[in-house]
């Protein structure tokens, strides 16, 4: 839902006027989206049987990169009688403020993959091999104890046999994050076919 264009800044509005009713309909996040937290929405619900739920978003910039950060709280039920469980629903924003505070504060940067670090090589066949190095600095935006994976793909198409230093044959990809960082790969020496001699004890 907040991928679409057109979703998120509905549920971001404080209030909104609605044909046909005779006042503004008021957003029951209202004191969320107000908390100094960039809070976006999403949802409440509440019943007696579930108690107080919210699904929410929230935003957090770090360096260049501004994050969305998702989450939903459930089975939220305040003590004693509760009305429409309103006392719930109360309690869930309650509660959620203090989660997304506390990822707020967490969240932060760090550099997985330096720039000219070496991250794999291109092999002839024939044992030569020739580095490869990020052009770039891979960074991950997250919290401590984030887990990530490391992806090395080659590019479209077969790989020169004969390329300059430099030559980007690939990129470097943090799977498992929001908007899968990426960082091209380059050859960090001349890449060159196998040499006669290889060759020919390669055959030998």
């Amino acid at each position: 839902m907040m991928g679409s264009e057109a979703f998120r800044p509905v549920v971001a509005l404080p209030n909104a006027v609605v044909k046909g009713l005779a006042a503004p309909l008021n957003n029951n996040n209202d004191d969320l989206l107000l908390s100094g937290l960039s809070f976006k929405g999403i949802k409440t619900g509440s019943s007696s049987a579930a108690g107080g739920t919210l699904m929410w978003a929230a935003y957090k910039s770090v360096g260049d990169r501004t994050p969305m950060i998702l989450g939903t709280m459930l089975d939220q039920h305040a003590d004693g009688p509760d009305h429409d469980a309103l006392n719930s629903l109360a309690m869930v924003k309650a509660s959620s403020k203090k989660v997304i505070k506390a990822v707020r504060d967490a969240l932060t940067s760090a550099v997985v993959v330096r720039k000219g670090q070496r991250v794999g090589y291109v092999g002839d066949g024939l044992g030569g091999r020739t580095p490869l190095v990020a052009t770039e600095d891979l960074q991950l935006v997250g919290v401590p104890g984030h887990k990530a994976a490391i992806t090395l793909t080659p590019r479209a198409g077969a790989l020169p046999r004969s390329a300059k230093s430099g030559t980007e044959v690939g990129v470097l990809t943090l799977s498992g994050v929001a908007g899968a960082p990426r960082v091209p790969v380059a050859l960090e020496g001349d890449l060159a076919p196998p040499s006669l001699a290889s060759r020919l004890l390669r055959l030998g």
